[in-house]
Parts: C-alpha cells; structure tokens; sequence
C-alpha cells in the first residue's frame, strides 16, 4: 500500500551548494522576549525550579557594542519556501536561535571572530557554513537552503509524550501514515493497520455490523488480564479503544512494540502502545472539503445446502439404512415409505415442487455509506480543524446495521512568545441494532428446506414444520432486538510553556465520558421463548474517566558534539465505571419492547455495579547523542494502583536502549551502499495490575437459607482474601536492524525479540469442600519469541513507498510453567478443615497458546480407613484425585511437604500424623536438605478461632470449628 512521504529526488541528498554571505550591515539585537508576572503552579511532582529567563547562553558576557549579530534566513532547497522552527547553532558555543515563520533567524550578541554555522530541521539533511565572519557592531548575513532527508529519515515519529526523528529513534517504532489508514474504507480505523505492522495480529471481534477489532502486539502475555494495547490520542490514554474514532480524523499512527518504547507507559504499556495523531489546522486559506464514498458488501461464500427432493432422499436412505423405509424392492421412493417418514408439509412441499433457501432468505447485499465535511484554517497564532461526519452500514444478514455521527474539533492559539494553548475534542454518537445476532443464520442453516416461510395470505408462519427445535428465522428477525446505543465524549486540553530556551512545561488534561445502554426484547414467537410470553431487559452503564499529566522537556546541546534530551512526568489517572442492568418478564402488550419495563409481570432480576481505581505514575527519561550516530535512552517509571493491597500498589518499570547508526560511519559510507543503516538493543520491563477492583480483598455473596418454611437471604464470603497478589511483569529483549539500500528506494527492518512474563495470574482450583471453588495467585509464566520483517521499495519520482505484501514474521508463545517460582511453595490457607483436593488445570483453549504440560499437584490429606472408602479409592478413574495420609519420612516418593511449627503433644513431644513418627531435623530428601514441617495440629477437643489477619483487623465475628489440620503448605512432586 502506498504511503506518502516525501524524499531527496537522486538519491542521498548532499550540503546545500546556495549559500550566501553578505557584506555586513547595522542592526539591532533580536530575540529578546519578556519574563511573564506569574507562572502557573501546578507541578506537585517537581521542587521549584530556577528559571532564567533572558539569554540562553554559555560563555562570558560580552557589552552590546562590542558584539555583533549574525542573520539570514532558512529555505527548502526544492521549493524555496521557509523553513519555520529551523535552528541554526554556531559551532563550538552554545549561542543560536530559532527561525521564524518567515524562515528569518537572528543571532545576537556574538563576539568578534570567525566562525561555522549549523541549520538543522528535522526532516532535512543539516547544513555547515564555515568561514562567517561577524565584526562588532555589524550583522554578517548567512542564508542556508536545506535538501529534503530521504524517505525514512525525514519522518518525524511520534512517540511516549513527545516526538523524535525517526534516525533518533533507539526502540522499535512502526507508523502508519493518514493516507494509508483512509486508503481502504473502513468503519473502524485499526482495520487499516492489516497487514502493514510486522508484529502485530489484528482480529475483528464478529462479523456484524459495528463490531469491534482485536489487535495483539507480538502475542499474548496473560492468561486473565486483557492482552490489548494501550490506545493514546494526541498524548492522552483512553479508557476505552478507538472504535469510535473517524479514520478520516486520523494524521498518522504509530505502534510501540519493544519494552523500551512501552516502558515510558509502565503498567499500561504492558502489551504494547498505539499511538494516534488526529489532524491539525494548517496557517492559511480557511478550506472546506467534502468527502463522500459508497460500497457494497456480500457474502464471500455460502454454505452448500441440499434443496428439497435432496434432503427428502436423504431422510429416505437414513431410515432405509437402519430398514425403517418400507418400499417394494428396487423402488427408491414410494407414497406409502413416505407417508410413514416424511411430515405432511414435506410431502405438500414436494408434490408442489416447493422447497426454501433459508440461507438465501436471512441474507442480503450489505451497505457502506459515508459523508464528511471539514473545515480547516488559520493564521501565525490560530490553527483550527473541524470536521463532522455520518457512517452508515447495512449487514449482510437482515435486521443488522450501524450507525456513527461524530464530530471533532481541533483548536490550538498561541497566546504569547512563551505560551500555547489548545483542545482536541470529539463527540460520537454510535446505534447498533444486531437483532439475534449470529443466531439468525445459524437458524437458518438448521431448517428443514421443505418448510415454507409463509402462507398463502403472506403472513410468517412461525414452526415451518413440526419440528418443536425449528423455528423461521424471519420471525427472529422480525421479533427480536439488540439495540446498543453509545454516546462517547473524550479529548484533551493542553498548555505550553517555555520556561527558557532549553525547558518546556506542558500540561495535558484529558477526558473521556462514555455513556452506553443496551436494550434487548424477546417477543413471543422468537427461538427463546418458543411461543410463551415476551421478555425484556435494559443495561446502562456509565464511565468517567480523566488523566492529568506535568511533563518537563529539557533539550540541551553539550557542545558541538552531543546532544541531551531529558523529560520528567507526574501523571495521574482515574476510571469510575457505574453499571444497573434489569430484567422482566411477562409484557403486556410486545409494540413496548424495552421501554416500558415496570409494565412486567414479573421481575426477574435487578442488579448494579460499581468500580473506582486510580493510577499514580512518575517517569524519567534520558535521550543522549554522540556526533548523531551513538544514541543511548534511559527510562523508568513507577507505577502505583489502588487494585493491589498495601505493600504492592507500587512497582518500577526500568529500560535501556542503545543505537548505533552505522550509516554514518566512514567504512560504510565508503561502500556506497547504504543509505541508511541503524543497529539498536533494548531491554525494558513493563507490568499489569491483571486485576479488577477491590479483588484483593475478598467479597460477599448473597445467598438463600431456609427456615422451617419461610426462606431468608443470607450473606456467605465469596471469595477467598489474598493480599499477596502483585504485578505481573515482562522483560523483553529486542535486536533491531533498519537499513536503505539503492539510495533509499529500498528500505525497511528486522528485529528479533524475546519477552518473558511472570507473575501470572490464575484462578487456581480448590475443592468446593472447603467453601471455595478457586483462589486468585501469582502462579504462571509465558514466554513470545519472534523475528519480523518489514520491507518497503520506492520508485524515483513516485512520493510514497510500497511495501512488499505482508510483512514476513514468526512468533510463537508458550506457557513455561503454572506453579509457583522453582524452589518455592504454593500456600494456601484453608478457611475450613477436610480433604484437599487440588487440581491445576491449563485454561489456554482460548488464548492461542502453544502445547505445554499440564501440571497437576496432589494434596493429599485426611484419609478415610474405613473399607469402603478404600473400595471407592479402588474405582478412581485416570485424571480424578487421589487422597492418601502423606509421609514425612523423606522418602523420594513425598507427593508434598508441611511446612510450620513442629506440632507437638500435651508433653511437649513431637507429633506426626496419625501417629507416624516426625521428621529428624536436617534429614536429606533426594539429595536436598528437607524443610522442617510446619502444621498447626490441634487436639480433637480443642476450638481454635479461624479469623484471617484482615479480618481481625476488620472485627469480622469468629468462627469456633474444631478441626485437626489447618494449614497446609503444598509442593508439586519434583
């Protein structure tokens, strides 16, 4: 697919041949600015910091009239025009500025001499001018004209709160420019991302209108939390993904793959970061563009289906086979064999020559339509884009479409030298009516073809034939809904402000309010209600979400050489998400569907939800350059969750990444070969809370007593307290190759990585004995390993790159264990006594995880004695439990150890189990020393008060139980 990039026209581009030096002429010093009254105090991150406002400058202070000036302007070598932002250093110093909007530069304050002068813009070849020679009191003119950089080089990336060119890029960074993301349409804008990432897989969610995309950045990291990326817009994370957002609104995107790059983003960078730019105004001629296009979609194929004399043969040889289809000898259908196998309405059908294709009947040509309309504009100060929009679908299968208005505004005013303000906003207002969904055609697969939709006065017949599990799906569509309606409201506010030259202060507040409600009604001649009263139920739910970044960007030139570039964050976040669902039955009348709820006979169930979480975040980041070719990034970032218990809400996600641009390099340019070539490496460790809300705390579950004849609602615990649940976290390791070739007409990447997450999390299985199904832990770990290619090939004179088809790539993931570290145990602390049987399962069906083994771990406790039990034990099956007293002798075969306080006896003697001996102190097992047991062994008659550390704190009522063994500290057989 093409993408539009602009590049040097033959070949590598060389220094600007037009530069001009005149003879000096007076003038006075530019660049001085004003120091603002007041600067605005909201930095809770960062001590007070100096500001020196006035020169940015090194070096002793020279008086007015013994200095000179040095001026000129910057142009594109191409066109001509300025080059805005521009900036043109003297070498050796730290004296410079920056050019205007007219291209138009003033150094003031120069000593008398001789020097050479730098221009630099990302997205131009740099340019040297030797030999300028400033007098005192006079300004020495010196024009520079910069050649476009080639392809690659001349992009400027977007990447973690910030931008970089792409040449100073250490991590591995894949964009996608606008023009390729509206190339194709599409109604949801990760769609276009397909096949242009190497890396990253890209899923629709369903086949209906409307329906979301999945994307998974080099595989899956965790079994229970999400494994989708981090989607930021214009700078701002947003609590839900960018379905609702307009392709067309869309400048570029760029996805973040390597812990390096994720790891500016902490915990939520975790499986990746999709970074997207929306579009801005532009200075100029206020434009109005309308953009409009239509598609059709269809089935790309049909199931092949039998018609009606096929299908009635095949009920015919199905009973002949099993000899139930009476009919003379060598007759293949009589009158009498069907009367006795077909129903009457089949035999109607086939005497008439009837049959019905179902699949034909639920199917139709699909429908995409869009309009837009956007306006853009702007001057010196003021930029504005604003842009509104509809996007209609049709489904392929009937009683399914879409609908999305959005709007969007982007505003940015510079209000003085020093300070820019601006908004990115956008409003969308998404309907999506599914009917029965997938079902429909489903239904109409299973349908009897002899069936006929309607009768002779066109009405639906609801049972086509007598078949009580067959229904017209027609009568689906026409009696069952799915309505979900989405109004979304998110953007940014944001402000600039240069403290000096040198440090930048920015503000981002950012916003996202999504309001949903789904209405679902089943009338009474639908597939789930078979005939019986009709049924209702309406969901809404709502989520305010907000984060407010402090981001100080310091740029500085350490001589002539090296460059640093640092920036500092305080970040906070915050999702509260409200939820009330409510469902009825028995509607009086059907015309009500969902809106009318409090007509219903009967009530089935009410419920609401609530959940609140916060995310406190500080970050630093440290981007270094050695004669532009020797590139070092340092970063860490410390996350805190309000999901985690006390102890482990805080957690530190370090990287480092080094580049070597080889390009530059005498030896490799003295090949001719290369235009462009970048080796990096980088480590970076990202984590995941993998939690919801309140989960390390435990929960209640309402349940139903009875007393004598009356029921009474009761509370019991519902889920085990653990307050050791931490992060998950992943290191990843990524060696990344770019290169140009043939003067950058060939281009492109390979990296090879490996990630390792551990940590996992996993509901791990207990016996329902106990009073709890499953406990949440920390047990699992996995691994992604992989190699991509991503190959791009540019024609002279054409402005855009193509790639190669689909990016070659090969990644695999496996699961390394699901227990506990090497070496360590797996506790549980049974909240009530008895037989433990504990069972670790793989849940992988669904999480595309390559084959591993299974483990399994044994609890063996309490056994029965009693002859019986012993015969049951006798029937186990392979794969059921099995319970046996466990041996503390140090045998190799111990299935487990117990590991605690040396039980004792009203003596003060040590105690086994059931009277076997104890454990001799530092006996060896299988060449290691054996652990000392620990159990809390209570005589039969003594009481103990089972209350968790929590729940004393909390004053929860104890329990008196009286048991003989408590905790038990389980190891999986070596």
């Amino acid at each position: 697919m093409w993408k539009r990039r602009r590049q040097a026209v033959g070949g590598r581009p060389s220094l600007p041949h037009h530069v001009v030096v005149s003879a000096p002429v007076r003038s006075l010093p530019a660049g001085r600015r004003s120091t603002p009254r007041h600067l605005p105090l909201l930095l809770p991150l960062f001590v007070v910091l100096p500001l020196h406002v006035g020169r940015a400058q090194d070096g002793t202070t020279t008086a007015g009239h013994d200095a000179g000036t040095i001026s000129g302007a910057v142009t594109a070598q191409e066109t001509g025009a300025p080059l805005a932002e521009a900036r043109v250093t003297i070498v050796g110093t730290a004296l410079g500025a920056t050019a205007g909007v007219d291209g138009r530069y003033t150094i003031a304050l120069v000593p008398p001499g001789t020097y050479r002068l730098r221009a630099q813009l990302i997205g131009h070849a740099p340019a040297e001018l030797a030999g300028v020679v400033v007098a005192a009191g006079n300004t020495a003119t010196a024009d520079f004209r910069l050649p476009l950089l080639a392809i690659s080089l001349s992009e400027v990336v977007v990447v973690g709160y910030g931008t970089q060119a792409r040449k100073d890029v250490t991590g591995s960074v894949t964009s996608v420019s606008g023009g390729d993301v509206t190339a194709v349409p599409k109604a949801n804008a990760v769609d276009a991302l397909k096949g242009r990432v190497p890396g990253v897989d890209i899923l629709t969610t369903g086949n209906k209108p409307g329906d979301g995309i999945s994307i998974r950045v080099r595989g899956e990291r965790s079994l229970t939390a999400s494994n989708d990326p981090l989607y930021v817009l214009d700078g701002i994370p947003l609590s839900g993904g960018i379905g609702d957002l307009n392709p067309n609104d869309i400048e570029s995107i760029e996805v973040l793959k390597d812990a390096s790059a994720t790891a500016i983003y902490g915990s939520r960078g975790a499986s990746g970061v999709v970074l997207i730019t929306t579009r801005q105004g532009k200075a100029g001629v206020t434009s109005v563009s309308y953009d409009t296009y239509f598609g059709v979609q269809q089935a790309s194929r049909r199931m092949q289906m039998m018609n009606g004399p096929q299908f009635a043969q095949f009920k015919r040889e199905a009973s002949r086979t099993v000899g139930k289809y009476q009919c003379p000898s060598g007759v293949a259908a009589c009158d009498a064999g069907d009367a006795a196998l077909l129903w009457p309405v089949e035999i109607a059908s086939l005497k008439a020559g009837q049959w019905t294709d179902w699949q034909d009947l639920v199917l139709q040509e699909g429908q995409q339509v869009n309009n837009e309309v956007r306006i853009t504009g702007g001057d010196d100060k003021s930029r504005f884009a604003l842009s509104g929009s509809k996007f209609d679908q049709r489904g392929i299968v009937k009683g399914q479409d879409f609908t999305r208005w959005s709007a969007r505004l982007n505003f940015d005013h510079r209000l003085s030298p020093r300070l820019r303000v601006g908004t990115s906003t956008n409003a969308v207002r998404s309907d999506q009516r599914l009917g029965r969904g997938d079902g429909v055609y489903s239904e109409a697969l299973g349908n009897d073809p002899l069936g006929m939709p309607f009768d002779s006065a066109g009405n639906l017949i609801f049972k086509p034939t007598p078949d009580g599990q067959r229904v017209n799906p027609l009568s689906d569509i026409q009696n069952q809904k799915d309505n979900r309606a989405r109004t979304r409201v998110f953007g940014t506010l944001f402000a600039d402000y240069n403290l000096t030259e040198w440090l930048t202060w920015r503000v981002n507040f950012g916003a996202d309010l999504t309001f949903f409600r789904r209405g679902q009604f089943w009338g009474a001649q639908t597939q789930a209600m078979q005939g019986s009263g009709a049924n209702a139920s309406l969901q809404q739910n709502r989520t305010v979400a907000y984060t407010l970044d402090n981001i100080l960007t310091i740029r500085r030139s350490l001589g002539s050489a090296q460059r640093v570039e640092a920036t500092l964050l305080y970040s906070i976040q915050r999702q509260q998400f409200e939820d009330q669902v409510t469902s009825v039955t028995g509607l009086p009348y059907e015309q009500q569907q969902f809106y009318d709820l409090g007509s219903a006979g009967r009530i089935l169930s009410v419920g609401s939800n609530l959940t609140d979480w916060k995310l406190q975040s500080y970050m630093a980041r440290v981007n270094y350059a050695l004669k532009d070719r020797y590139l070092l990034t340092l970063t860490s970032r410390l996350d805190g969750s309000s999901r985690l218990a006390p102890g482990h809400k805080y957690q530190l996600f370090p990287s480092v990444a080094v580049a070597w641009r080889l390009a530059d390099e005498d030896f490799i340019r003295r090949t001719n070969l290369f235009s462009d070539l970048k080796l990096r490496i980088s480590y970076g460790q990202t984590g995941n809370t993998a939690i919801d809300p309140y989960q390390t705390e435990g929960s209640l579950t309402r349940t139903m007593y009875s007393f004598a004849d009356q029921p009474a609602v009761g509370y019991r615990p519902g889920s085990l307290v653990n307050p050791d649940l931490t992060w998950e976290r992943t290191g990843q390791v990524d060696v990344g190759l770019e290169f140009g070739l043939l003067s950058g007409r060939l281009s492109g990447s390979v990296d090879v990585y490996r990630s390792s997450t551990d940590h996992l999390l996993m509901a791990r299985q207990l016996a329902g004995a106990n009073g709890y199904s499953s406990i949440l832990q920390n047990v699992g770990a996995t691994r992604n390993y992989g190699a991509e290619v991503a190959p791009e090939l540019a024609w002279t004179g054409v402005d855009h790159p193509a790639q190669l088809g689909d990016e070659p790539q090969s990644h695999r993931q496996l699961v390394r264990r699901l227990q506990g570290r090497r070496g360590k145990p797996l506790v549980y602390r049974l909240p009530h006594p008895g037989l433990l049987r504990l069972q670790v399962r793989r849940h992988l069906a669904a999480s595309g995880f390559h084959r591993g083994e299974a483990l399994r771990a044994e609890a063996r406790g309490h056994s029965d004695r009693r002859p019986e039990r012993r015969q049951q034990d006798r029937r186990q099956r392979p794969g059921d439990s099995r319970h046996r007293v466990p041996r503390l002798d140090g045998k190799p075969d111990q299935p487990l150890r117990l590991e605690g306080p040396r039980p004792v006896d009203h003596g003060g003697r040590p105690l086994g189990l059931h009277g076997e001996r104890p454990v001799p102190q530092g006996q060896q097992r299988a060449g290691r020393p054996l652990q000392q047991p620990r159990r809390e062994l209570l005589d039969a008659d003594q009481p103990f008060e089972h209350r968790s550390p929590s729940e004393r704190r909390s004053g929860i009522p104890a329990v008196q139980q009286r048991v003989g063994l408590r905790r038990w500290v389980v190891r999986p057989r070596p």
